[in-house]
């Protein structure tokens, strides 16, 4: 689970983040003249990430006229969120970074001389091995 930001960078604007409370619905709302996104504070966590990746994609087809139908941004948003938690994704300004799959944590590359890179978790000390020629992670060491 995450905490949302309190601003996000959007196509170089800084979008902020609030957190509204509404009773009626809706679950978020984006403004590209102010440079706001709402978020429903009474759904639960999962949604309001959820509905996060969601208006962010509304402000990027309002922002570039993309024209892209609400379905088409639902779409985009559900197989996305899914995917970014399913693979516990983080991009970092080193560019990705593994987490744990037990924990969740991120994870260091560990790299020895003529080996494939392996990820030490931070938190937790599991290990899992890439190979990256084919993008293949696997569990080496999970600790219990």
């Amino acid at each position: 689970m995450m905490e949302l930001p309190k601003s996000v960078k959007i196509g170089g604007h800084e979008v902020i983040i609030i957190l509204s409370d509404w009773d009626d619905g809706r679950m978020g709302a984006s403004n590209i003249v102010d440079n706001k996104i709402h978020i429903n504070r009474n759904c639960s966590c999962t949604q309001q990430e959820s509905t996060l990746l969601h208006e962010i994609l509304e402000y990027i087809n309002s922002s570039c006229n993309l024209e892209l139908r609400h379905e088409q941004i639902c779409t985009l948003e559900v197989i996305l969120y899914q995917t970014i938690k399913d693979n516990k994704l983080i991009f970092g300004s080193e560019g990705w970074i593994m987490n744990c799959f037990n924990c969740g944590y991120p994870m260091t590359e560990v790299w020895e001389e003529g080996q494939m890179p392996t990820y030490v978790c931070d938190k937790c000390g599991c290990e899992t091995i890439s190979n990256k020629a084919n993008d293949e992670v696997g569990k080496v060491n999970a600790s219990s």
